[in-house]
């Protein structure tokens, strides 16, 4: 009744119900009844949450642990492992990261060795490394996601597995950020060797990052042929899927094999041979506006403004680069004068100078 009393837009109700349960039952010793007072307890905690209590909600998991903390119950210490594990988060959206780290230490710590709680225990060992590398400890941050994969990485179950694609994921991202671009195109491989074939959403989606972050850092390496049949391959595989999230991580491979091609055609000697290979980029920019998130958008309208203005269309190009500079301002500013700095040809200048006037007039309006 409390559960659905929350569902129904009624938490404080809710939390009334859940009081009232362990008022009524919080001494009774027999177990199913502290399974429901548990229950109840945690239930509320998450309540607390929703209704923006974070020290209440604390409170109320830290009730949960000094209540059951001990009982070798299967169904309190898994309940036990979420409130620990629910508090930990909680202390990290506070801002106490230490803390946060040393409660996800503590589910490690009590559950490590249960086969009937790897779930919880994967998921604070995995938010234990995110909150690391948030903090600046990269090695320690890889180390975790290592440890990650050595104690799940044969699992079979599917909430495993995806918390192992995660974690192999998230380190090499954080490889490439260690300027170690090999090692990081290893672990993106090892992604799509393990889950490549894997139908679950979750795990199709880490697949496609993995990828798309593959053919980014081949791009950086001088590897454009093997960036842009990375990017194909993130299209071919995931093309057609409607998932939101996939959409997003193809639309931005189309923008990666355009901006590839826009950048490659500027060191071709045949001037046939460029236009050819800045329309099709062109092309593949428009596509991708149609699929990106609103966070990649000022980027793709960038290389859609470039790609307009090489092919000669400056009225086109002025209108996608004011669009641009409102949407990313500086830092949008700043990255186009890199691009532009790529095998600088003469067809540059005028889109340089579109991008000094355009910015000017967006910093004078500002």
């Amino acid at each position: 009744m409390a559960v659905r009393l929350g569902e129904q837009g009624q938490p404080l109700d809710a939390i009334a119900t859940y009081d009232e349960i362990v008022r009524s039952f919080g001494n009774d010793p027999a177990s199913a009844l502290r399974e429901q007072v548990a229950k109840a307890l945690f239930n509320k905690g998450l309540t607390l949450d929703q209704q923006g209590q974070p020290l209440d909600e604390i409170a109320t998991y830290d009730e949960v642990v000094r209540r059951f903390g001990d009982d070798p119950a299967p169904a309190l210490r898994e309940l036990v492992a979420k409130a620990l594990f629910s508090k930990g988060v909680t202390l990290g959206q506070q801002g106490q990261p230490v803390d946060e780290i040393a409660i996800h230490d503590e589910v490690v710590r009590r559950f490590g060795d249960d086969p009937a709680l790897r779930e919880p225990v994967a998921k604070a060992l995995l938010n234990k490394g995110v909150r690391l590398g948030q903090q600046g400890q990269p090695l320690d941050e890889i180390a975790i996601y290592d440890e990650v994969v050595r104690r799940f990485g044969d699992d079979p179950a599917p909430a495993l597995r995806e918390r192992v694609a995660k974690a192999l994921y998230n380190k090499g991202f954080t490889l490439g950020q260690q300027g170690q671009p090999l090692d990081a195109i290893a672990t993106f491989d090892e992604v799509v060797r393990r889950f490549g074939d894997d139908p679950a959403p979750a795990l199709r989606e880490q697949v496609a990052k993995a990828l798309f972050n593959k053919g980014f850092r081949l791009g950086q390496q001088g590897q454009p042929l093997d960036a842009i049949a990375t990017y194909d391959e993130v299209v071919r595989r995931f093309g057609d899927d409607p998932a939101p999230a996939l959409r997003e991580r193809v639309a931005r491979a189309r923008n990666g094999i355009g901006f590839t091609r826009l950048i490659q055609a500027k060191t071709e000697t045949s001037p046939e041979m460029r236009t050819k290979q800045w329309a099709m980029a062109l092309d593949l920019f428009r596509t991708s506006l149609e699929g990106c998130a609103a966070e990649a958008r000022a980027m793709v309208l960038g290389n859609v403004a470039y790609a307009s203005v090489l092919l000669g269309d400056l009225t086109a190009g002025q209108a996608a680069l004011q669009e641009a500079l409102a949407l990313g301002g500086e830092a949008l500013y700043d990255a186009t004068l890199d691009d532009l700095r790529q095998h600088p040809i003469p067809e540059d200048q005028p889109m340089h100078a579109l991008l000094q006037a355009c910015w000017a007039e967006q910093q004078a309006g500002g």
